[in-house]
């Protein structure tokens, strides 16, 4: 189990302080007053709403930047595999995702975390018969036993896999059906989202629940993606997001997400034991986010992967 440490200690340790973070300033390109409002295109992605808290944050952000712009959702829902390609190809302009260099590889991102790690903090849907065998296990030696449903074509797949563990993976809209039906054991899903989803979904799944006591940890930071060159977007993205946080915007936004809020304020709460796994995909470029980036009960998995000496991470 990681070592329980207060949130100074663990600051300490990183070399970290309690300020804040500040992003490097993005300078502002001159523009001629003719040039049209930036326009943002977001994807409409099968497992989440229209206007979930990606699309939230990405308002307030472009709200806040000053800039000129003109924010739109697809009207057509699909997969992120095909959200990925739709920015591929120009039809969409922004994501926000996991960061990993399957994602970092092909487009550009901020390395400012909407959800302070939440993401790769996953919890565990598994079916009421499984919860005592999820009880006994403490590492990721018991986890190989399990059987882990995943959505095609998820970065966390490769994740996963990396860590040895065998996983399963399907459409979102029939995970529900395979677990419920015991294709797999259970289902990791964010933190932050996990509770919401199974609501939804818990119709097609009357035997699922979320493990309350066990749980998986990655660095896995939700940021924006986008195409590469689209400084505009970029600089409009930092300046907005920082001025959210300066404000106070972007917590208040945070508290009002059913997913984030609960966790955030203290209703729902981080499972207690979390088995950290490194990232293989975490990119080469990017060291590990300042552990002050991080929700606090997330701190200590996050440290000892940062100490651990094939954490899956630059150094």
């Amino acid at each position: 189990m990681p070592t329980v440490c207060s949130r100074r200690s663990l600051l300490t340790r990183a070399g970290l302080s309690l300020a804040a973070p500040v992003l490097a300033p993005i300078a502002t390109p001159a523009r001629a007053g003719t040039e049209p409002p930036l326009r943002v295109r977001y994807p409409h992605i099968d497992e989440r709403p229209a206007e979930a808290y990606g699309y939230q944050v990405l308002r307030l952000a472009l709200d806040r930047s000053g800039e000129p712009h003109r924010l739109a959702v697809a009207e057509q829902r699909g997969s992120s595999r095909m959200a990925m390609q739709a920015i591929q190809r120009g039809t969409l302009d922004i994501v926000d995702a996991g960061l990993s260099r399957w994602m970092s590889d092909p487009f550009d991102y901020l390395p400012f975390p909407i959800d302070q790690g939440l993401a790769g903090c996953r919890l565990l849907l598994c079916r009421a018969d499984t919860v005592a065998r999820l009880d006994a296990m403490r590492g990721l030696a018991d986890m190989a036993s399990l059987v882990i449903g995943q959505g095609v074509g998820w970065p966390d797949v490769h994740i996963l896999r990396s860590a040895g563990l065998q996983v399963v993976e399907g459409g979102f809209p029939s995970l529900w059906r395979m677990l419920h039906n015991g294709r797999f054991d259970v289902l990791p899903l964010g933190a932050e989202e996990a509770h919401e989803l199974l609501r939804k979904h818990q119709a097609e799944a009357p035997d699922v629940l979320v493990h309350p006591n066990v749980g998986l940890f990655y660095p896995f930071p939700r940021v924006f993606f986008f195409t590469r060159g689209n400084e505009r977007l970029k600089a409009a993205l930092q300046r907005g997001l920082e001025a959210a946080q300066a404000d106070g915007s972007l917590r208040e936004l945070q508290l009002r997400s059913p997913g984030l809020g609960p966790l955030l304020s203290g209703q729902r709460r981080v499972p207690g034991h979390l088995v950290p796994l490194p990232n293989p995909g975490w990119p080469a470029a990017q060291p590990y986010l300042p552990l002050d980036r991080y929700h606090p009960a997330l701190r200590a998995a996050m440290l000892q992967l940062m100490d651990a000496p094939a954490a899956g991470r630059p150094r």
